[in-house]
């Protein structure tokens, strides 16, 4: 076609020959004809190529989103699996602080969490307990003070009956010593009188 158009067609139109344009045509038909069943093949193969690719991305959309879905669908599951379990871990450390908190309602001061992780209950937990065992121990020194109180308040009883038999002994014995002081101002006055008697006899 290029050489049918170089040596023919361009030729006879510069030079406005009908005849050599028409002969230039004829020559043409065949390889324009040639070349548009190319052309057409072409546009075959790429429509083919083009439904094959869109076939291929369809494909590979309905992989990917199966994939997604799939994917998305494992990863609830496992987020709810792991919500479960933390709620769990949370309602459990919960229930042993409950446990405590009723137990020293009670007056039960023995029983503790146990709780030793690193969450938030745990640290209340762990808290509680060492509040427990201080106010045991608060409770122990109290009982042993209390012990010790009662045994000094029995040795001071004791003390103020030493002290109540001592002072009635020495109410006693203030009466025997007035009596003698008695005695002997009567043995004075006696002697006072012998004694005024032998002046008036001397």
């Amino acid at each position: 076609y290029v050489l049918t158009r170089d040596g023919q067609l361009v030729p006879a139109g510069t030079v406005g020959d009908l005849d050599a344009s028409r002969a230039g045509r004829d020559a043409a038909r065949e390889p324009i004809t040639a070349m548009m069943t190319t052309l057409g093949e072409l546009v075959a193969l790429e429509g083919e190529e083009a439904a094959a690719t869109a076939d291929a991305a369809d494909a590979a959309f309905i992989t990917s989103r199966l994939e997604s879905i799939l994917i998305l669908a494992v990863g609830l599951l496992l987020a709810l699996g792991l919500g479960l379990v933390v709620a769990r871990g949370i309602v459990n450390g919960l229930k042993k602080v409950q446990d405590v908190c009723k137990a020293l309602e009670s007056g039960n001061l023995t029983v503790t969490s146990g709780l030793t992780s690193t969450d938030e209950v745990g640290r209340m937990g762990a808290d509680l307990d060492s509040a427990v065992k201080t106010l045991h121990g608060l409770i122990v020194t109290i009982d042993a003070n209390a012990g010790s109180l009662a045994g000094a308040a029995e040795q001071m009883a004791g003390t103020t009956q030493q002290i109540a038999a001592g002072a009635e002994e020495t109410s006693a014995q203030a009466g025997v010593v007035s009596a003698a002081a008695e005695q002997v101002s009567r043995n004075v006055q006696t002697v006072a009188s012998g004694a005024e008697e032998m002046g008036a006899s001397i």
